[in-house]
Formats: C-alpha cells, sequence, structure tokens
C-alpha cells in the first residue's frame, strides 16, 4: 500500500509514509500493481497497469537493442576476413563487391591473374584467378553467416517479452 494522487488518469506515487499536507492535497492510501506505467481506471476506480504505455516503453527498448545488434554487425565486417590463403580482406559487401567487379573484368578481358588491395592496404600482385574466386566464395559465406545471425538476434530480440529476455541477447 502506498499514498497516492489521481489527476484523471494520471497517477502520483508518494511512498508509504504520508503527511498532513499531502492528505490534505488528496493523496490517499491504495494497492497498486507492480510496474512504472499505472494509470487510474475510472470505472473500477483503482490503479491499474497502463499497458498500453508499458507495451510501447518495452518497444523502444527492443528497438534499442535491434539497432546494437546492427551496430555489432556492422563492426563485424569491418573488423575484415582472413581468406584460407592468408590475405586479410575487406568484408564489408561494398569491398567485397568490388572485388568481384575487378574479379568479373579480369575473366572477360581473359586474364589468369590479378592484384588485389587487402585489408591493411597491401597490394598482392599476381593472385591466380582460381584463388580470388576462392577469396570471393569465402567473403561471401562470411557475409552471409554474419547476416543469418544478424536476423536469428533480431528475431530472438522481436520475440522477447521480458527485460531478462533482452539481456540475454548478446551478439
Amino acid at each position: 500500500m502506498v499514498y497516492i494522487k489521481v489527476d484523471g488518469e494520471n497517477v502520483a506515487l508518494a511512498g508509504q509514509v504520508a503527511s498532513e499536507q499531502m492528505i490534505k492535497d488528496g493523496y490517499f492510501l491504495a494497492d497498486i500493481p507492480d510496474s512504472k506505467y499505472l494509470k487510474w481506471d475510472t470505472a473500477t476506480s483503482t490503479v491499474v497497469v497502463d499497458t498500453v504505455a508499458e507495451t510501447n516503453a518495452f518497444n523502444e527498448v527492443k528497438q534499442a537493442k535491434i539497432a546494437e545488434i546492427k551496430t555489432a554487425y556492422q563492426n563485424q565486417l569491418k573488423q575484415g576476413y582472413i581468406c584460407s590463403n592468408g590475405i586479410n580482406m575487406d568484408a564489408e559487401q561494398d569491398k567485397v563487391n568490388l572485388l568481384k567487379n575487378g574479379y568479373d573484368l579480369a575473366v572477360k578481358t581473359n586474364q589468369t591473374t590479378m592484384d588485389i588491395r587487402d585489408y591493411d592496404n597491401v597490394v598482392h600482385t599476381g593472385i591466380a584467378l582460381a584463388d580470388v574466386d576462392t577469396m570471393l566464395t569465402e567473403l561471401g559465406v562470411n557475409i552471409s553467416t554474419q547476416l543469418a545471425k544478424k536476423w536469428q538476434l533480431e528475431d530472438q530480440v522481436q520475440a522477447a517479452t521480458t527485460q531478462t529476455e533482452l539481456d540475454l541477447i548478446v551478439w
């Protein structure tokens, strides 16, 4: 039981001890639900949980968690990826697309090797097109794997019904 004051649908909480002034100001002792989102139900003359406000607040927390996951996904790709031939490559989609475009051009112009610039801006010369093709496959698998992880975590966020469940979702 706590002292509350009702103003329309708004409920002001004062705690368990009331002063004479608070009682004069219209505070009264009431049993309230355990929630930060309370409102006065005029039909029942009781304090109830404002489920709309509670749901909206939780949805905002979910959106913040999804933004956190998107940032973690982008940061993961920005760290680069070490291909099986030992070359550390940019792993972001646009950078992989640049490598793919260079590979396609080399194939169309009947080249057998190409030069590439890695994540650390080191130029590697004379890389066999078969090796570049393998690198593109590995980079594509890496992007797909990270994207699948991102989607899985976002689905978990959407399915979460409590803050505790959200807190357990980490990249």
